[in-house]
């Protein structure tokens, strides 16, 4: 080889090279990493958009229809009590005992959540963000406290 084709040869190469790189010196993505990250991007969309939502869902001039809903979702904890405190009922001795404590306790824990739904219902533009995110925490460790004391009905009294 001559050095004109050398020179050729090693610019053709170093061309073709080039441009199977990105412009940091990495290789171009494979198709199995396009679409991994074609997923956490639609993931990263979906998290966004239903964050947005959910913010957006009950701003200040949509109380009314959060703290109905929160209404109606609370008669709803409230005769599934009912239907734990029929079960308890059934049941004998210590664990009988021990239950009522512990339904007694989510049941108190319900009124103090009743109680921050309705002043919520009263809250001002200027207090209802802050308001809002208290009652909706009080109301996720209630709906955990139901849970486990589900699970320990479950656990103690047999079905």
């Amino acid at each position: 080889m001559t050095q004109s084709t050398r020179l050729l040869a090693f610019l053709i190469a170093a061309a073709a090279a080039t441009s199977c790189t990105e412009r940091n010196g990495k290789l171009p993505p494979t198709p199995k990493q396009n679409e991994a990250v074609a997923v956490q991007v639609d993931k990263a969309k979906t998290e966004t958009v239903d964050a947005a939502r959910s913010a957006m869902d009950y701003a200040y001039a949509q109380k009314a229809v959060f703290v109905d809903k929160m209404k109606r979702e609370m008669v709803t904890i409230q005769e599934d009590l009912d239907r734990l405190s029929t079960k308890i009922d059934k049941a004998g001795g210590a664990t009988k005992a021990d239950a009522k404590t512990k339904l007694a306790s989510v049941r108190e824990q319900w009124v103090r959540v009743r109680m921050q739904l309705d002043q919520a219902e009263g809250a001002t533009e200027s207090t209802w963000d802050g308001m809002k995110g208290d009652f909706k925490r009080s109301y996720g460790d209630l709906q955990d406290s139901i849970a486990t004391m589900r699970q320990w009905l479950s656990d103690t009294i047999a079905p």
